[in-house]
């Protein structure tokens, strides 16, 4: 008979051995949707404890799992999608993962700066229709002469900054809860000034009350005209209609983001069709390493708190 019973919610990561010893411990492994509490209730009955990715663990989704769910692991980096005081209130540990994929985000954030700067998805078009416009291309600021914003300084922001020192002017970090940054990195202490200073800015902060359209109109009118902005962090820390607004009249020239306010984005979301704009659908975190890891240690975590009572590779934001 197994020791615990584990509950993977449908769509999130799986642990390919299925059922398996886990520290000589019987782990009972099982998949179920988490689309509504009636299914949450009857799923987690008689469970241990619980693994989300994407899905929404609000109030009445915490107070619907099993009387005896001790723990709640989040196959992710952030916890926006949990409600982190309801499962405080039953006594519940979360944890998550948050750094599984922390070069592959921040490549991913210099990587679409890198070819919004260099504007190569219009070279590919202008070459694939007999080069008319080539002479566009001309107007290009090189990113050596730029200022580059980093808003978020957690550790993807930081993999991020020292990615952007070798090939900005100048690099600026904004974080509230921030001290001190390497040297060849300037820290602002207002979001406004930052803005103010910066050709591009690239997002990598969590998402918090505080934090939801961080970037709204006043703030991206505070940037220098033509500037660039990259979100690979959570889509609803940019307002997105602002910034639909701000492409559209010319003041930011080109964002990249892999991140949206609802996803997948609707296929009549006028942000698919808006100017200077590059998209990719929430993968800044994939790679094939990146993709096993989080498996792992999403499982072995809640694994190993159930059975120790503390986790290896990410971390607890709530402790039962």
């Amino acid at each position: 008979m197994a020791d615990f019973i584990v509950v993977i919610a449908e769509g999130s990561s799986s642990i390919a051995a299925g059922a398996h010893d886990y520290r000589g411990n019987r782990i009972d492994v099982r998949f179920a949707p988490f689309n509504t509490p009636e299914r949450i209730a009857a799923a987690t009955a008689d469970a241990h404890g619980v693994i989300v990715a994407l899905q929404w663990l609000h109030r009445k989704e915490i107070e619907a799992l099993g009387p005896r769910v001790r723990a709640i692991s989040r196959s992710g980096i952030g916890l926006d999608n949990i409600d982190l005081d309801a499962a405080k209130g039953r006594g519940m540990a979360v944890m998550y993962q948050p750094v599984y994929a922390t070069d592959e985000v921040a490549t991913h954030a210099v990587a679409m700066l890198l070819a919004l700067n260099r504007r190569l998805a219009d070279s590919d078009r202008i070459v694939r229709t007999g080069w008319p416009e080539r002479r566009q291309l001309f107007s290009i600021k090189p990113l050596h002469r730029m200022t580059v914003g980093v808003i978020g300084y957690g550790v993807i922001g930081r993999a991020t900054v020292h990615r952007l020192t070798n090939l900005a002017d100048k690099v600026v970090v904004y974080d509230p809860y921030t001290k001190s940054v390497p040297a060849g990195v300037e820290l602002e202490t207002s979001l406004d000034e930052l803005l103010k200073r910066s050709d591009a800015i690239t997002l990598h902060a969590p998402l918090t009350p505080e934090t939801r359209n961080l970037i709204g109109a006043r703030e991206l009118a505070l940037l220098p005209k033509g500037a660039c902005i990259v979100n690979v962090a959570r889509g609803e820390l940019i307002d997105q209609d602002a910034l639909i607004q701000s492409l559209r009249s010319g003041h930011v020239s080109t964002a990249g983001l892999d991140v949206f306010a609802v996803e997948p984005v609707p296929l009549d979301d006028p942000l698919l069709s808006c100017p200077g704009v590059m998209l990719s659908p929430h993968t800044a975190f994939a790679s094939a390493e990146a993709i096993a890891r989080l498996h792992s240690q999403t499982a072995k975590d809640l694994f190993a708190y159930l059975t120790t009572g503390a986790v290896t590779f990410g971390k607890l934001a709530v402790i039962s």
